[in-house]
């Protein structure tokens, strides 16, 4: 299995953490399965302000459009159920 060099996902951008590395083993063989660097405050900071943005915009939307994109994105988890289980 490939390892996995993590990443952050904070106002849209992939971006490297900027904590301490550290590394997910999978416990069924102890093999490094995913490595990065943990949110430093100035990350957690960064992702809090751009939640609160987007937020923002999310609750400004109308009940029926915000209903229609969380069905879809149910529809979409359960599409895809077996392959995200696999991940």
């Amino acid at each position: 299995m490939p390892v996995h060099e993590g990443q952050l996902l904070i106002a849209g951008q992939w971006q490297p953490g900027q904590g301490a590395a550290f590394e997910s083993l999978d416990p069924s063989t102890d093999t490094v399965i995913w490595r990065g660097h943990s949110a430093a405050p100035e990350d957690v900071r960064a992702a809090t302000a751009a939640a609160r943005t987007a937020f923002e915009d999310w609750a400004d939307r109308p009940f029926a459009e915000r209903e229609a994109i969380a069905r879809r994105f149910a529809a979409l988890l359960d599409a895809n159920k077996e392959r995200l289980a696999n991940l």
